[in-house]
């Protein structure tokens, strides 16, 4: 019995002792920084496309992230929603651009900027159409900028096109 104790002793010493990584770990592999300053751009905060009035709601989320294993790069993903009030319906769906610019601290110099196509589908389900006529979509984008870059600061700037 004392040989049992002393060996299961031991092979726990040895298995903790081991470099195995420890499978319940809660380490986590993301680190979460602070976003930078983020503005609508007026003028592409709002368009008419075909009787449609397309409008980017100014409740939107971003967060800032990068990986541990991949630290030179910074992602920044973007939560948002397009609520569409719609005139009449001529059509099942609607193009919009979801539009990021990222200029430095002094908005002197365009450092990154990138269009998302977006297909709005117009046969939604209950649950995203509030009331005749309005319909309400939610959309994550991301973007994904070198860190180096992001550290020396940066602002954003999004709209709609």
């Amino acid at each position: 019995m004392q040989k049992s104790l002393i060996l299961v002793i031991l092979s726990v010493f040895l298995f903790t002792s081991c470099g195995f990584k420890n499978p319940l770990s809660k380490t986590s592999n993301v680190a979460y920084i602070d976003c930078p300053k983020t503005l609508i751009l007026a003028p592409a905060s709002k368009i008419y496309k075909n009787d449609t009035t397309i409008i980017l709601d100014k409740n939107y989320s971003i967060n800032c992230y990068f990986f541990k294993n991949n630290a030179n790069e910074v992602i920044l993903e973007f939560n948002y929603s397009l609520e569409l009030l719609a005139n009449k319906l001529n059509q099942q769906s609607i193009d919009v651009d979801f539009l990021v610019f990222v200029t430095n601290k002094e908005e002197d110099q365009k450092i990154y900027n990138q269009n998302f196509d977006i297909k709005i589908n117009l046969e939604l389900n209950a649950s995203e159409k509030e009331e005749e006529g309005k319909f309400i979509s939610n959309y994550t984008n991301e973007i994904r900028l070198n860190k180096e870059i992001y550290e020396t600061g940066v602002k954003l700037f999004i709209g709609i096109n």
